[in-house]
């Protein structure tokens, strides 16, 4: 009985150890609002409690997943981006149907056909020239790209002075890979045999009639405006290789010479092959119309009328059906025959290319002439300009008499 009080305070001390242990514990978990996360040593985490331990290790293992649980939501909010956009595109193609055609073609296969585009013509050339036949090499590759039939489209005799002016007008062009540029020039390109190049140009007595598989068609790339005459016929003769020009005479008429732009050269040649030999519909399909005689613009618009009929009686005898845009064709296309392209003035009839309305304009010359009322722009433009003058002192003029009858009133008061 004597020894009781010894123990009791024995006892407490051993109580009040791990709560002062627990005392010694630092802040421990997520702190300052969750923005920071400590960690607890093994022998801190000794004196939790087990409720405290079960609690830090659930913060520990959810501040352990956050990268992961960052690189997952980066990619589950990319595609739904992704999901976002193509809902946006759908409805979008939908709403409107795409007009363009495809930048490659789906169906696209070689002909087997060569074209090289001689390059070595930079020294006759001035810098915005050289500008512009970088253009037309940037069309060139995109027209070989958008046709069903391609050529093998190389480049020969790069300057340096060219590939700069290249470089600062279409930067992506060393990444063509279907139409590869060489410094050589094209007689010295690597697989190619004189006997096989055919050099175009429009000053050559030879007619091309046919694009041969095999064959080296040479284009050559000089913008001068129809500066330099002969040159490319010359440069032909001189290399020892053969010549042509396109059948340009038999099928069109131009208004100058029969000189085309590089990429209406290719353009041609790419059209003739997929349409199997149609020169006529590749000339009027790429030529521009400002380049065509009036005369020969309306016999092309006549023989595409009369295609497009055949191609309509075909369907018909075919028991296809044809939509309305076909019959509307004939309707849209009746009065191309006699179109003018200068604008008939006010009281005068418009004007007639035709021989077989002479009757007519004899019976509209001998009929009474009709008085049509013109009022002069001046005239117009003068009555404004008086009414717009006289807005100020009309205002004024109304102020005034307001101002007068006013103080009457407060007179007679």
């Amino acid at each position: 009985m004597q020894n009781a009080p010894e123990t009791a305070p024995a006892a407490d001390a051993a109580a009040s150890a791990p709560a002062a242990a627990a005392s010694t514990v630092p802040p421990y978990g997520y702190i300052n609002g969750g923005s920071d996360f400590v960690e607890l040593t093994p022998e801190q985490l000794a004196t939790l409690s087990k409720n405290a331990r079960k609690r830090y290790n659930r913060e520990l293992k959810w501040h352990l997943g956050t990268p992961t649980r960052i690189a997952k939501r980066k990619v589950e909010r990319k595609l739904a981006k992704e999901r976002r956009r193509e809902r946006i595109a759908a409805a979008r193609l939908a709403a409107n149907p795409p007009t363009r055609r495809p930048r490659v073609h789906p169906n696209r296969e070689p002909s087997g056909v060569n074209v090289i585009i001689d390059l070595n013509f930079e020294n006759l050339m001035s810098l915005k020239e050289s500008k512009s036949l970088c253009k037309q090499l940037m069309f060139c590759y995109s027209a070989n790209r958008s046709h069903a039939k391609s050529v093998n489209l190389v480049g020969a005799g790069m300057s340096p002075d060219l590939e700069a002016v290249m470089l600062s007008q279409v930067p992506a062009f060393r990444n063509w890979d279907q139409f590869p540029i060489h410094a050589d020039p094209y007689t010295a390109l690597p697989g190619v045999d004189k006997t096989d190049i055919v050099y175009l140009t429009g000053d050559s007595p030879n007619v091309l009639t046919t694009l041969e598989p095999g064959t080296h068609y040479v284009i050559g790339g000089l913008v001068d405006h129809n500066r330099e005459k002969n040159f490319c016929y010359n440069r032909a003769v001189a290399d020892g290789v053969r010549h042509a020009q396109l059948p340009i005479a038999e099928y069109i008429a131009l208004k100058s010479r029969r000189i085309l732009a590089v990429n209406h050269c290719l353009e041609i040649m790419v059209k003739v092959l997929e349409n199997g030999g149609d020169w006529a519909a590749a000339f009027h399909g790429v030529i521009p119309q400002r380049k065509v005689e009036k005369d020969a613009a309306k016999d092309a618009k006549k023989e595409a009328r009369a295609k497009r009929a055949a191609e309509r009686a075909a369907k018909k005898a075919n028991g296809e059906e044809v939509s309305d845009s076909d019959e509307n064709d004939s309707d849209d296309d009746s009065d191309d025959g006699d179109f003018c392209l200068v604008p008939a003035k006010r009281g005068q009839p418009p004007a007639s290319d035709s021989d077989e309305d002479s009757d007519s304009e004899s019976e509209a010359e001998s009929a009474p002439a009709v008085a049509v009322k013109e009022e002069p722009a001046v005239a117009v433009k003068q009555e404004v300009a008086e009414e717009e003058e006289a807005k100020p002192k009309k205002a004024k003029k109304e102020k005034k008499e307001k101002k007068e009858r006013k103080a009457k009133k407060h007179k007679k008061e």
